[in-house]
């Protein structure tokens, strides 16, 4: 995303796709290469948006994915929302999501398997072009932008939890401090993960991983 980093700072909403990339960035600096027949994107926000409507963005962005996905022929009980950033088609990886920071700018990159998975990985292969894909997405974040700004993030966190990853099940939770099993119950009022450890206790998770 240093592209998108570098369009000039008045921007208000603009797109970035790339159509392959060397030096793809994930969550937590990794580092991944980004093959041709798939969709890249990155949308440039900014000024004024505050940290709520940043955690906000992150689930809605991922709402947009999923409704693009079943726009484009896959069967909604198909889909899982996992925390913090990734839709599964299969239990397999489908796209994942990544919000940065710079100065007053938010970049949202956004990755969807369309027709050249990594192995292990989902694709939609539904007979759309990517450019197909990109446009479906582009409405639905521009819907879900809106809904954001219109209702706050609550029923967004609702409409996400809905579909999320081994909700109710025994998850483990990575960190840079802690690593641990609970059981996941839910998301709290600003997005963070919930997670009821064997002690009882419920951990509020903002940055992480969960397997």
């Amino acid at each position: 995303m240093d592209i998108a980093h570098a369009l000039p700072l008045d921007a208000r909403w603009h797109v970035v796709q790339a159509h392959q990339m060397g030096g793809g960035r994930g969550r937590l600096g990794n580092q991944w290469v980004a093959e041709s027949g798939n969709l890249y994107l990155s949308l440039i926000l900014g000024p004024d948006i505050d940290a709520t409507m940043r955690s906000g963005l992150s689930y809605a962005s991922a709402l947009a994915v999923r409704n693009t996905a079943i726009a484009c022929g896959v069967a909604a009980d198909r889909l899982a929302l996992k925390w913090p950033n990734d839709v599964l088609m299969d239990g397999q990886k489908l796209s994942g999501i990544l919000l940065e920071v710079e100065r007053d700018r938010l970049v949202i990159g956004i990755g969807v398997n369309v027709q050249n998975p990594p192995e292990g990985r989902a694709s939609l292969r539904t007979g759309q072009s990517v450019d197909g894909v990109r446009d479906r997405l582009l409405l639905h974040m521009h819907d879900q932008y809106h809904r954001l700004l219109d209702q706050g993030i609550a029923p967004i966190l609702k409409e996400w939890t809905e579909h999320a990853w081994r909700l109710g099940e025994t998850i483990t939770v990575r960190t840079k401090s802690l690593n641990f099993e609970g059981v996941f119950i839910g998301l709290d009022v600003q997005g963070g993960l919930q997670v009821q450890d064997k002690g009882g206790m419920v951990q509020i998770i903002h940055s992480g991983e969960v397997f």
